[in-house]
């Protein structure tokens, strides 16, 4: 079983002291976790810092081989998103409350094609851990709560951010004495659940999500 101790250590991982975080990198990082798994989406999420200042390659298939086998609609939305972010349509003034982020994202997901309500969520997870209100639901929340589609419309998906922000989170939240931001509640049950299905590697431990840090 990971603690909620060693799974704050892990969200801390993205914070990087004395850096700035940088946006577009949170959106470019968010964008290759889909269909993902964690550790090549820390290497592909390395793979972008060079860009965070600098802009994409000209040609789509340079991108592609630095990325590896990637999907060819991600990478068109990584060259979205830059457009979008240098364009000022695409931003992270996504106020403090769920209702306000919740609207936000909203607004998010109908300008960049290929994000959804998850990666659109994950990328404030990345971009500011310790003030997000929504949650990253992904296939691995959405098979504990036994949805019975990976890739639930936005009311299921309402449904079932509710579900963990109403009823699992506070469960687990009242168990601990300390208090730990949202997120970190959400991605301990999401990597107990992982380890319950025999998934991650080195049972005990959260894996390390420090690759993805837009502290750049």
């Amino acid at each position: 079983m990971v603690t909620i101790e060693e799974t704050d250590r892990a969200m801390k991982e993205l914070v990087i002291q004395g850096k700035a975080p940088n946006g577009k990198l949170a959106f470019y990082n968010a964008c290759l976790s889909t269909r993902n798994r964690l550790d090549n989406n820390c290497r592909q999420s390395l793979v972008m810092r060079q860009y965070a200042e600098h802009p994409l390659p000209i040609n789509k298939d340079e991108l592609r081989d630095q990325l590896g086998r990637i999907l060819t609609r991600t990478l068109n939305s990584l060259y979205e998103i830059e457009k979008l972010w240098h364009a000022g349509l695409i931003h992270f003034n996504c106020g403090g409350t769920f209702d306000l982020q919740s609207k936000w994202r909203d607004s998010m997901v109908a300008l960049i094609p290929g994000m959804g309500m998850k990666t659109v969520s994950f990328a404030l997870h990345i971009y500011a851990p310790s003030e997000c209100r929504i949650l990253t639901i992904d296939v691995w929340h959405l098979r504990r709560l036994h949805s019975v589609t990976e890739s639930p419309n936005r009311k299921r998906y309402l449904a079932y951010e509710q579900e963990l922000l109403t009823v699992d989170i506070p469960l687990l939240a009242s168990k601990e004495e300390k208090k730990y931001p949202i997120v970190t509640y959400a991605a301990c049950i999401w990597e107990n659940y992982r380890q319950y299905r025999g998934v991650s590697q080195g049972c005990g431990e959260y894996q390390s999500h420090a690759g993805l840090s837009c502290y750049a």
